[in-house]
């Protein structure tokens, strides 16, 4: 009978290091730009469906020796490419603070990296939808939407924006292992700040 070939297991080795990098992090080292160009990398950065599709699949070819270890690395967390394809919520867990993610009060898509909300309200685009920004020479700024009771604020500098740790979000859906939650602290636990640009 004959036997059937399994395909070889796909190693690390196998794909760009820049690759990786992009699926660990979500971010390249200088070092490590210049192996992508500009289209594939920005196909990575800002993906539309098909290429999300496309990145999915190297994820999937990947997370087997990728996960392991980023988990004996960085105990209490995981990498971009589980936050992107694994993750149970695309954003943890809110706890407080004052600011507004920006797809709350605004028609755009939220981008979420490594489940924290990454676009947010500024004070100029408050005050715009207010109708109360000005420009550089102090002029009002026309706006045909302004509305005075609009909802959305920027993020306060004295109470920013505070979310659950990548270890309290993990260990609220019971994903730390055994292992992993002996390795982590007390501040592993501590919530995540977001400090947003300012302008």
């Amino acid at each position: 009978m004959p036997v059937k070939r399994r395909n070889p297991k796909k190693r690390r080795s196998d794909f760009p290091p820049w690759q990786i990098a992009m699926l660990e992090h979500g971010t390249l080292p200088d070092e490590l730009a210049q192996d992508a160009n500009e289209f594939e990398l920005l196909g990575w950065q800002c993906p539309d469906r098909h290429q999300k599709r496309d990145i999915r699949r190297i994820w999937r070819a990947c997370e087997a020796f990728i996960l392991p270890s980023w988990i004996k690395t960085y105990p209490g967390t995981r990498p971009h490419g589980w936050w992107l394809f694994n993750a149970p919520e695309p954003c943890r867990l809110r706890l407080g603070g004052v600011g507004t993610p920006a797809d709350e009060v605004l028609c755009i898509k939220q981008v979420y990296h490594l489940g924290l909300p990454t676009v947010w309200l500024t004070p100029f685009l408050a005050a715009y939808y207010r109708g109360t920004a000005c420009d550089i020479h102090g002029q009002p700024v026309p706006c045909t939407v302004a509305d005075p009771q609009f909802p959305g604020v920027a993020p306060d500098p004295a109470d920013p924006p505070q979310y659950e740790s990548q270890a309290s979000f993990l260990d609220r859906h019971g994903l730390l292992t055994t292992a992993e939650r002996k390795r982590l602290s007390v501040a592993d636990f501590e919530p995540a700040t977001i400090q947003p640009p300012e302008r």
